[in-house]
């Protein structure tokens, strides 16, 4: 059962059942909770329960310690058979009780500073989760929330039988730059708890809320994300940012992805500098598997020729190391300044090989609008394609 906030007086008697698996409501849980009494004594069996609320405002820096309201605590708390839950604030009975659920699923969580397990330093050593969901105020918050709802005891350094296993693990967290520590803090607490062998898919999301890169063209995420180098099953790896502040350069992201051979999803769009042809060239020979390639990729003529001199050798030896038959959208860049576009006839064969299903060039801007017309065309024809079938897209940040 699914509706906005407002009608759940009409629903209480109509839906609630010993049969309701399934309740989602956008509007704060005790809200919902109150104009529904039955719902915990008439749906015993509830199995998903979500009360994601859109107005809630981030409590004032140094607030005394907040926890949800008792009633939302003791209905979660009463559900034996959740599998996924996202009611926002978590207080440390609720944690306790869902860490342990024999089928949990997925968990969204909000966590702050002033969360009272966090300022209490509740552990719950939760041993599995499928998905989970971290929306904290900053990343040190984050790092400590990781370290408390997976820690099992206050032995001495982790033991691999006790790193928790998840699949997915998904964060939102303030930071006032890519090499703030309290990122490697929240990167480092990640790599001591959870199991590298289970982790596949890493959302990061940095909500810095700043209005210029001044400070950024100096820092990086990189050095700070090195812990993440242990993951090695990652399938799917996305670090970005709400503004237009950069993270990493190129040859950064391809140290990085060298770690993950399985990687098939990877997106890092704010990169202080782009990911170069030849770092290109060198990734899609890391990365076999990739399928989504979402950050910048940087077209300058020298980087062009040594490449293509590869190719051309791997394709004489009947090599196709930096052939990827999936990526069908990439971006680029050219250089600013004046920089001359490469040759058609030589980049034009180059990207045909090394992305022979690509169907859209995204260009960073319209200045060489009609150099990236040429090279579709000629992508077209290389490839035997129909005419009109690459196309060419301004991205829009």
């Amino acid at each position: 059962m699914c509706w906005a906030d407002g009608t759940a007086v009409l629903f209480d008697d109509i839906f609630c059942s010993p049969s309701l698996r399934y309740f989602e409501v956008r509007g704060d849980a005790f809200t919902v909770l109150k104009r529904m009494p039955s719902l915990v004594n008439r749906c015993p069996l509830l199995e998903t329960f979500k009360a994601i609320n859109p107005n809630f405002k981030r409590p004032a820096t140094g607030s005394r310690s907040i926890e949800p309201s008792v009633p939302v605590t003791k209905a979660v708390c009463a559900w034996k058979h959740l599998r996924d839950a996202d009611c926002g604030l978590m207080s440390p009975e609720m944690l306790s009780r869902i860490a342990h659920l024999p089928r949990l699923n997925s968990l969204s969580i909000d966590v702050y500073a002033q969360s009272k397990w966090i300022i209490e330093d509740d552990t719950f050593g939760m041993p599995a989760v499928n998905r989970l969901n971290i929306r904290a105020d900053r990343y040190s918050t984050c790092g400590k929330a990781l370290d408390l709802l997976f820690k099992v005891s206050d032995k001495e350094g982790p033991n691999q039988n006790d790193l928790a296993s998840v699949t997915a693990l998904s964060v939102i967290a303030r930071v006032d730059c890519p090499s703030d520590p309290a990122i490697f803090a929240f990167a480092n607490s990640l790599a001591t708890s959870v199991s590298p062998a289970s982790l596949s898919s890493l959302d990061i999301l940095m909500n810095d809320q700043r209005g210029d890169d001044t400070d950024y063209l100096k820092t990086g995420a990189y050095p700070s994300l090195r812990p993440l180098t242990a993951f090695t099953q990652l399938t799917s790896f996305s670090c970005n940012s709400y503004t237009n502040h950069v993270f990493f350069k190129g040859l950064e992201l391809l140290d990085l992805a060298k770690s993950w051979p399985l990687v098939e999803f990877l997106s890092v769009r704010r990169v202080r500098q782009p990911l170069r042809i030849t770092e290109l060239a060198e990734l899609l020979r890391c990365c076999k598997h990739l399928r989504v390639l979402d950050t910048e990729i940087l077209v300058k003529n020298a980087d062009v020729m040594t490449v293509y001199r590869e190719v051309v050798l791997e394709d004489a030896r009947g090599s196709n190391a930096t052939r990827n038959e999936h990526i069908n959208k990439a971006l680029f860049r050219i250089p600013a300044g004046g920089s001359r576009t490469p040759g058609v006839e030589w980049f034009a064969p180059l990207l045909e090989w090394l992305f022979p299903r690509l169907v859209t060039i995204r260009m960073m801007s319209e200045a060489h609008i009609e150099f990236w017309c040429q090279v579709a065309e000629c992508v077209e024809v290389l490839g035997q394609r129909p005419a009109g079938e690459v196309k060419i897209e301004l991205w829009e940040m």
